[in-house]
């Protein structure tokens, strides 16, 4: 599989959901960022170890703060999407990336239609 360094409004869409109404509030800014920032160096990574060079154009990750919000399922599509090009290191799984990732996905999740209604067990 071939992989690519996910665009900013990728990753500004993932956070948007992530941080929900609230992520352009000047409190919020900082973590955004720097969460923005952390989830572009693991792609950046990613890249760099699949075709086994250094990204030299890496920048930070420009946050566009006027991106909408997406809906549950298609929040799940970005997150996936960015996994399948963020996953080339084996420590994926455990880096802050990953728990960022694993954070948005559960309320994505939890926002799914009929989700709250679902039974616990059967």
């Amino acid at each position: 599989m071939s992989v690519i360094i996910v665009s900013d409004k990728h990753i500004s869409a993932m956070l948007r959901f992530g941080f929900g109404n609230s992520w352009a509030d000047a409190g919020f800014r900082h973590k955004v960022q720097t969460a923005a920032n952390i989830l572009r160096e693991e792609n950046t990574h990613s890249y760099n170890v699949r075709y086994r060079q250094d990204h030299t154009d890496y920048v930070p990750c420009v946050v566009d703060y006027t991106q909408p919000e997406v809906s549950p399922v298609q929040v799940l599509k970005l997150l996936a999407c960015y996994e399948g090009n963020s996953d080339q290191v084996g420590t994926y799984h455990m880096s802050s990336a990953a728990e960022e990732v694993r954070r948005i996905r559960e309320k994505a999740i939890r926002g799914l239609a009929g989700y709250d209604a679902a039974r616990w067990e059967i």
